[in-house]
């Protein structure tokens, strides 16, 4: 399972029932004039930053990831805690629809 969204505005764990850890990566690059807020949680590091380098290359025309960039990209993947179930975590589907 992966979840895209745009500007996520919720907290990251539940205090009810048991959870899944997934890995989340959110983008702060500046996107007309303010943080970008792009993020995609997904159950390992290689998917999250699949979706990064999609997004990175879609919504600010990167075209060509450098060893840097990944660098950053893999440091701000954090573990987060999700309930099965929740409704922030979607099934896989097309960046393009949840890009820009």
């Amino acid at each position: 399972m992966v979840e895209v969204r745009a500007n996520p505005n919720y907290e990251s764990s539940s205090p009810f029932g048991a959870e899944e850890h997934y890995r989340e990566f959110i983008c702060t690059e500046e996107y007309e004039g303010k943080e970008c807020g792009f993020m995609v949680r997904a159950k390992t590091d290689d998917e999250v930053i699949e979706h990064a380098h999609m997004h990175q290359e879609m919504a600010h025309g990167v075209k060509e990831i450098s060893p840097d960039l990944e660098k950053k990209i893999k440091e701000r993947i954090k573990v987060v805690p999700i309930k099965p179930g929740d409704s922030r975590v979607a099934k896989k589907k097309s960046i393009l629809d949840t890009c820009i």
